[in-house]
């Protein structure tokens, strides 16, 4: 199997990952932002902070219960993987990768943006 395919396939199962990941992390961020919401901030250093926590939550606690949900309801889904050539270790590690790098990105962008205003 070339390289490409084995793309597609990381990404399949990272986009996978996603519908179970972003709720958690919006839901312990929101719980997270109104716990802050009483000390006094900017309107950009509340919007900083919960991006950082938003973005640490989906890359550990997100990720963590996706592949939870996986183990427990999808686990037959790894076959499919398994099929193509890609165990289960590589999924995971090239999925937490993706995460990271995403996250990585988005922060470096919010950062540029608030140091501009």
């Amino acid at each position: 199997m070339n390289i490409r395919q084995q793309i597609s396939f990381y990404y399949l199962f990272f986009r996978s990952t996603l519908i179970i990941s972003i709720p958690i992390a919006v839901a312990i961020t929101f719980v997270a932002g109104l716990e802050s919401s009483g000390t006094e901030m900017s309107c950009l250093e509340k919007f900083s902070n919960l991006m950082s926590v938003f973005l640490r939550i989906l890359c550990t606690v997100g990720f963590a219960a996706s592949l939870l949900y996986k183990e427990a309801v999808r686990k037959n889904e790894y076959y499919f993987y398994f099929n193509a050539g890609i165990t289960k270790i590589r999924l995971f590690a090239v999925s937490f990768a993706f995460y990271v790098l995403i996250s990585t990105i988005i922060y470096s962008i919010c950062f540029a943006i608030a140091s501009n205003i």
